[in-house]
């Protein structure tokens, strides 16, 4: 509010000194009501931008807490045990083709989400795929292996094949 009001007092100095200096230069100096009514411009701005702080902070003030949010999720930015879904479903499909899920091949490697895949996310995604008992045997330097090759199984059993 101080940057609005000291811009407006900029503006006012800056039209007296215009106004005094058009009317030395051709010798006609205007009516004060026209000087009156250009001077005036700045301060109806100041006048309009508080006006419209004070109805924000006014609505602000009325607006009740919330407390009960709720989140309605959309499919595209659905996670499971916070991995996004497009991942998962696109780690499936590719280790299970390539018969290679280890770290070493999806470490650095930029996910359907946009998110770059890093030890801790393969790690994640993997212990979906341990709990879920798709990935058996697996561990600290043991690949294990897959308790089904059916794609479509996993994706079903994992609710990820739409």
């Amino acid at each position: 509010m101080n940057a609005i009001l000291n811009g407006a007092r900029a503006t006012l100095a800056l039209v007296i000194v215009t106004t005094f200096g058009f009317a030395a230069a051709t010798g006609d100096l205007p009516t004060w009501r026209l000087l009156l009514a250009v001077a005036a411009i700045p301060w109806l701005f100041v006048l309009y931008s508080a006006a419209q702080s004070r109805q924000g902070q006014v609505m602000a003030d009325s607006a009740e807490p919330i407390d009960n949010i709720r989140l309605i999720p959309v499919y595209r930015h659905q996670f499971v045990d916070g991995v996004d879904r497009r991942d998962l479903r696109h780690f499936i499909i590719d280790s299970m083709r390539t018969q290679d899920w280890t770290q070493r091949r999806w470490r650095g490697r930029r996910m359907p989400s946009g998110r770059r895949c890093d030890n801790e996310y393969h790690h994640q995604m993997l212990e979906i795929l341990r709990r879920t008992g798709v990935l058996v045997n697996s561990g600290p330097r043991r690949s294990g292996y897959l308790a089904t090759q059916n794609i479509t199984e996993v994706l079903e059993r994992l609710g990820l094949d739409t």
